[in-house]
């Protein structure tokens, strides 16, 4: 199941990228994917 909570992730992703592009990609930067809490510095880079 978690494999296809990840892709269903990837997919909004992509479309929050699209809609607010550069903000959305430095929020990504500082908040980890599955749990949106300051457990990391950085979470990844948008491929």
């Amino acid at each position: 199941m978690l494999p296809l909570w990840i892709l269903l992730i990837k997919i909004e992703e992509k479309e929050l990228i699209n809609q607010w592009g550069k903000e959305y990609e430095e929020y990504m930067s500082k908040v980890p994917m599955l749990i949106p809490i300051k457990f990391h510095k950085n979470r990844r880079t948008h491929n």
